[in-house]
């Protein structure tokens, strides 16, 4: 699996990434991908998610400060063409652990990431 671009480094060992690249205008599928990602706010933030988007000239980051790297960083890091839509799933070891040029529904986001040995244990070590 692919190692976090330094990018991302920050959120290493604290987070998960769903890193959603946007597509040309009209941009279809970035819209698309943002709100098959809102359907459950509660699941993201159980996995310890944040969305990470790129625009044509910023990046968002959910709940958080704004970004430093800037969308041409994170293509470049993440081999994302210029002009491409592409979803990513980063783990909490930086690797990259799902590459889509599709939308990604969230339960299959979410199914992914419960199968992950590390989120196992979370949810065996949770008081729930």
């Amino acid at each position: 699996m692919a190692t976090a671009a330094e990018p991302l480094e920050r959120y290493r060992w604290q987070n998960r990434i769903i890193l959603v690249f946007a597509d040309p205008a009209p941009r279809r599928a970035f819209d698309r991908q943002l709100a098959l990602l809102a359907e459950d706010p509660d699941a993201l933030a159980e996995r310890d998610l944040i969305v990470v988007t790129t625009d044509d000239d910023r990046v968002g980051i959910s709940g958080a400060k704004p970004a430093d790297p800037t969308p041409t960083d994170l293509r470049r890091a993440f081999d994302v063409p210029p002009d491409g839509f592409a979803v990513l799933l980063i783990g909490k070891d930086g690797g990259v652990k799902l590459r889509s040029d599709q939308t990604v529904p969230l339960a299959d986001v979410n199914a992914l990431i419960d199968t992950m040995p590390m989120r196992r244990r979370e949810m065996r070590s949770s008081p729930d």
